[in-house]
């Protein structure tokens, strides 16, 4: 029993040191989110800082006054301390996920207007996470606003980051768009 008690504790231990992080760690940076000076930054100099947006939103709305928002997340995922436990992790196994979305909001004149930050702390099981995941690759338009937006601006369209994001509403509580 100490030997189990042991290993449990051990593989705890080594399970909150294994993390994986998605999506752009310079959202996070004060330095670069200092460059970004509303009402002079445009998209151009969004795109130079953070790289190629995870999403653009053209709301119907918004597009007549040709309003846009450009998002970008950053998503630390921990494996739950449970799924390492014998049996307990079959059912109860997760992870624990940070989330950072930064939105952008831009005018008609392509210039930054606004910026939004939220964070998001969940923890997701395993097995309901797997089955959203497949939803989610089915439902998620992200890649192709992504690829429409980085053409009509001439700027280079990277297939793999955009895919990179594909279901992060998993771990925000957001509706997949």
């Amino acid at each position: 029993m100490k030997k189990l008690i042991l290993v449990v504790a051990i593989s705890l231990g080594l399970t909150g040191c294994a993390s994986v992080q998605l999506g752009s760690t310079r959202i996070e940076d004060p330095q670069v989110s200092s460059q970004l000076v509303e009402q002079k930054a445009d998209k151009k100099a969004v795109y130079i800082a953070l790289g190629q947006p995870h999403d653009v939103l053209y709301e119907n709305q918004k597009q007549q006054k040709g309003l846009s928002e450009w998002v970008y997340y950053s998503a630390k995922m921990e494996t739950s301390g449970a799924s390492l436990i014998p049996f307990v992790g079959l059912v109860a196994a997760g992870v624990n996920t940070e989330t950072t979305k930064i939105t952008y909001f831009f005018n008609a004149k392509e210039r930054l207007y606004k910026t939004k930050q939220d964070a998001f702390n969940t923890y997701t099981n395993s097995w309901s996470a797997m089955s959203q995941d497949a939803s989610a690759k089915e439902n998620d338009k992200k890649a192709g606003r992504v690829e429409k937006e980085m053409k009509k601006l001439g700027l280079p369209f990277d297939s793999n980051r955009a895919q990179e994001m594909v279901g992060i509403e998993i771990f925000t509580e957001e509706e997949i768009r």
